[in-house]
């Protein structure tokens, strides 16, 4: 799967830090170029770090669930491949003809995962930035902690960009799924 969709996420890159940066400016008060530099290397950091280990912890909880289950193979019913593309999102079967949905499915699935990956490195990398600016320049609430500023607002800027992968993700899906299975 990360090798099928590593291109589209290259691609969300821009439109995902464009809307993170928006998301996280007026939060912690940083200028605008500032803010977008911070939230371009914080997305760097997620994708390639945050992403693969997201995708391999669902891998060993796909290698872990396919074992208590047996095989995850020889599903008919359109519910029991579903949930079968869901549990083998990071590694699908050798059902090619069902891949059409199945990629986009996977990848919806993986989201959530890949959420929580994302907002954990990027606030990590974020404090550690901001930590070398004057602090001065964030006023949120009084007696609030920095670093709980600082993850409050990539925690809302990874909400609002998960949610845009969410929506386009789904489209795919529903785009693959009303053209039907492929010819050929």
């Amino acid at each position: 799967m990360l090798a099928i969709t590593w291109p589209g996420m290259l691609l969300a890159l821009v439109p995902v830090v464009l809307l993170e940066s928006w998301v996280v400016k007026p939060r912690l008060q940083l200028g605008g170029w500032r803010t977008l530099k911070l939230t371009l290397v914080t997305n760097l950091a997620s994708t390639v770090i945050g992403i693969p280990l997201a995708w391999i912890a669902y891998f060993v909880f796909e290698l872990i669930a396919s074992a208590i289950s047996g095989s995850a193979l020889g599903f008919t019913k359109p519910w029991e491949k579903f949930l079968t593309c869901v549990i083998t999102a990071p590694w699908l079967g050798p059902a090619e003809s069902d891949l059409y949905w199945m990629i986009p499915a996977a990848t919806l699935a993986l989201l959530p995962a890949y959420f929580v990956a994302s907002w954990k490195i990027e606030s990590a990398v974020m404090q550690a930035l901001v930590r070398r600016q004057p602090w001065e320049s964030l006023s949120g609430p009084i007696g609030e902690p920095k670093p709980v500023m600082v993850r409050r607002a990539v925690f809302a800027a990874n909400i609002a960009s998960y949610a845009f992968l969410a929506l386009v993700t789904l489209c795919w899906l529903i785009t693959a799924l009303a053209g039907g299975r492929p010819r050929g």
